[in-house]
């Protein structure tokens, strides 16, 4: 019980991280690199399990992707990378 508390915790920080690396920040793609930790910690994705396909159209769903509740966060990287270039 104390492990997945202490989990949570991390995995709150790292998605911390994240924000403020994403929204405070130049367009700096190393953000990404913590996203498989996120999903770990938060128990978000389970490791060596297959996606699972609803129809053909599942690759353009935020679920299969895995960034469901990072898609704030990834739309923000997105517009940034946009108005950059």
């Amino acid at each position: 019980m104390y492990l997945f508390v202490h989990c949570r915790k991390v995995a709150a920080a790292v998605l911390y991280v994240m924000n403020v690396v994403v929204f405070n920040t130049f367009v700096e793609p190393k953000w990404l690199f913590a996203v498989p930790l996120y999903h770990f910690l938060s128990n978000t994705v389970k490791p060596f399990t297959r996606p699972s396909e609803h129809g053909s159209t599942a690759h353009q769903k935020h679920d299969w992707w895995g960034i469901a509740d990072l898609h704030r966060l990834v739309s923000a990287f997105k517009y940034k990378q946009r108005t950059n270039m």
